[in-house]
C-alpha cells in the first residue's frame, strides 16, 4: 500500500495515524513508540512541616520521586521520602530537627 492511512483523521502525516484512543492486546515495533509525558508543578517539604505529609497524585495517574535534598540529616530518625499510602496516593514527607532542611519531589505520567 502506497501513502498514509489515517483512523480519525482525514489527513495522516505518517503510515498509521490514529485520532483518539488505541486498544490493542499486544503490539510489536522494531522501533521506539512515543507518548506525551504529563509532569507535575513542584512539591516542597521543609523541616518546618514535620508534622504533614504532602498529598501529590494518585499511582494510578503516575508516579513521584525526589528531585532535591537540602541540608544536613542528623541520625536515623531524621528523613525526607515519597510514598504511597493505602488511598492510593503519593505523598511527600520528611522529618528533621536542623535547620534549612529541604526536600523537593515531582511526579510524571499520562496526561488524560
Amino acid at each position: 500500500m502506497e501513502g498514509n492511512v489515517g483512523i480519525g483523521t482525514a489527513n495522516p502525516s505518517c503510515k498509521l495515524q490514529v485520532k483518539g484512543k488505541l486498544c490493542a492486546d499486544s503490539i510489536q515495533t522494531s522501533g521506539e513508540i512515543y507518548e506525551k509525558i504529563w509532569y507535575s508543578n513542584k512539591f516542597v517539604w521543609d523541616q518546618h512541616d514535620n508534622s504533614s505529609s504532602k498529598k501529590m497524585i494518585h499511582s494510578s495517574k503516575g508516579v513521584c520521586f525526589l528531585t532535591y535534598i537540602r541540608g544536613k540529616f542528623e541520625g536515623w530518625e531524621e528523613y525526607a521520602y515519597v510514598n504511597i499510602k493505602s488511598d492510593g496516593y503519593s505523598y511527600l514527607k520528611g522529618h528533621s530537627n536542623q535547620s534549612a532542611v529541604r526536600a523537593e519531589a515531582i511526579c510524571i505520567g499520562s496526561p488524560d
